[in-house]
């Protein structure tokens, strides 16, 4: 999505916004699933799974999704 925010009207505005929405709940999905899995596997005591790919992968969609909504809100 490459538009200037002042060429888009206020339904297409709204319409990025939605969308850019959508990319910061899922980056919080997958953030918060990772710490998660990785929180309750190492409390068993006997190591555990790092899930560092859904972290860093929920970090990265969240901030993506929270750049476009401020850039086009």
């Amino acid at each position: 999505m490459d538009w200037a925010p002042e060429d888009l009207s206020a339904e297409q505005r709204q319409e990025v916004c939605d969308h850019y929405k959508r990319h910061m709940i899922y980056g919080a999905l997958w953030c918060g699933g990772g710490l998660a899995v990785t929180v309750l596997t190492f409390s068993g005591g006997r190591g555990g799974l790092l899930c560092y790919g859904a972290i860093i992968w929920g970090l990265i969609d969240f901030c993506r999704g929270f750049n476009g909504y401020l850039t086009y809100k």
